[in-house]
């Protein structure tokens, strides 16, 4: 399905990012897209993420180059355009996520320490698909070095706000 075209700024509707700049008229168009997102953080969310994605597309090959960002015409505004998509997507994703009150988990929290332990000694094992035996060797060795307890954590992120619909809003 092709993006949709969007005229006015009055027509983006959701969630956007910080710093989300409207372009249209002259060298680009806006253009929306509808994204989903199941995973975030490296964990499965409680409910698939539904939002609206909206970026800055460049009309013609020209308008590229007048940019400053030019490689054959065709190809580069399709890459262009991939590119700006793919950025929006990122920041959208992230400013949605917020909005739904999905936060990441904290990196120097003592299970994400013993986690990056196990990965660390997984991979310098060079276990690329780790047996059961193997994961309870590397947790093992990485509670011994860190001293702290293995908890199991569901495979599933929950939002961390109470209420269960969430509305977002530009």
């Amino acid at each position: 399905m092709a993006d949709k075209v969007v005229r006015s700024k009055d027509d983006v509707k959701g969630t956007v990012p910080e710093g989300f700049e409207f372009k249209n008229g002259g060298d680009f168009e806006m253009r929306e897209f509808e994204a989903e997102t199941e995973n975030a953080f490296g964990r499965k969310l409680a409910k698939a993420l539904k939002f609206k994605v909206y970026y800055p597309a460049f009309k013609n090959y020209e308008a590229v180059v007048k940019a400053g960002k030019t490689p054959n015409p065709d190809k580069i505004v399709k890459m262009m355009n991939a590119q700006e998509k793919a950025t929006a997507r990122a920041a959208f994703t992230a400013a949605n996520l917020k909005a739904a009150g999905y936060k990441a988990p904290d990196a120097n929290a003592p299970q994400a320490l013993l986690r990056g332990m196990i990965d660390t000694i997984v991979k310098a094992r060079k276990w690329d698909n780790p047996t059961d035996a193997q994961l309870a060797e590397a947790r093992s060795a990485a509670e011994a070095a860190t001293g702290i307890k293995w908890e199991e954590v569901s495979d599933t992120l929950e939002p961390t706000r109470e209420d269960d619909e969430v509305e977002v809003e530009a």
